[in-house]
């Protein structure tokens, strides 16, 4: 079916182009209930949401303007924001274990992996290695896609405007463990100023794992986001680190 949507909530509405119409001439909507529709393809611009901001399971993102759960029951109820202008629309109800996130406001959210990276470059030695990278996932909570450092390595980031603080994890790969022993260490670069270290921290089978939840401080134009993996005791070989749900946080009026 290919039209106009004038709905997308519990049941999506289209006004179906009808080979022939005259241009201006009415249109009859026809009604889906969204469990039968397998793909919706949307040609407007992508806008930034400000709304309530839920997560399935399954990769579905809904803009809602209210959400409640009920621990006893094992149960969650929203009602999705399209259908917030009809009263007498009923709230979805649906399991509590089929949420993968809740953000109030997704405008303050900015992805780490959303961002292109500004520079990238092997531990000094190293030739030949594979480069860091982004691993694109649709379904990711909150859209905060994995990126990969397949070795010793300095990255970095262009630190967006307005951003305050980082949260997220540095994880050893989990193909890593048998050899895989590095140390990783998270800092605010500034040209001509010493790095500011935000987070370190050594990765093994032992402890494989370095949570990240730090503020920026004050950040001026030409600051990067700069993380380095740097080769432990067994040397470089499969010191693979996996960056997970890293975000980017902005300050409350910066948007």
């Amino acid at each position: 079916m290919e039209g106009l949507i004038t709905a997308l909530g519990p049941t999506i509405s289209i006004e179906i182009v009808r080979p022939g119409a005259k241009a201006g001439s009415s249109t009859p909507s026809t009604d889906v209930e969204i469990g039968n529709a397998s793909l919706i393809n949307l040609v407007n611009p992508a806008v930034p949401l400000r709304t309530l901001r839920i997560d399935l399971d399954d990769g579905s993102v809904l803009a809602a303007d209210a959400v409640a759960g009920d621990a006893q029951s094992g149960k969650i109820t929203f009602r999705a924001l399209a259908a917030a202008t009809t009263p007498s629309t009923r709230g979805v109800l649906m399991d509590l274990s089929r949420l993968a996130g809740v953000v109030p406001d997704p405008s303050r959210i900015i992805p780490l992996a959303s961002l292109p990276i500004a520079s990238q470059k092997p531990a000094d030695g190293r030739l030949g290695s594979a480069p860091a990278h982004a691993m694109p996932d649709a379904g990711a909570p909150l859209a905060a896609a994995d990126s990969l450092l397949p070795g010793p390595m300095t990255v970095e980031w262009a630190i967006p405007a307005g951003a305050s603080s980082i949260v997220g994890y540095a994880q050893m790969d989990d193909r890593s463990f048998a050899w895989g022993d590095c140390t990783v260490v998270v800092v605010i670069a500034r040209a001509g100023a010493p790095e500011r270290e935000l987070a370190k921290s050594r990765l093994n089978a032992a402890s494989p794992s370095l949570t990240i939840s730090s503020d920026l401080g004050a950040i001026k134009p030409g600051d990067v986001l700069r993380i380095r993996t740097e080769p432990g005791q067994r040397g470089p070989i499969q010191d693979r680190v996996v960056l997970r749900r890293m975000l980017l946080l902005t300050g409350p009026g910066s948007n």
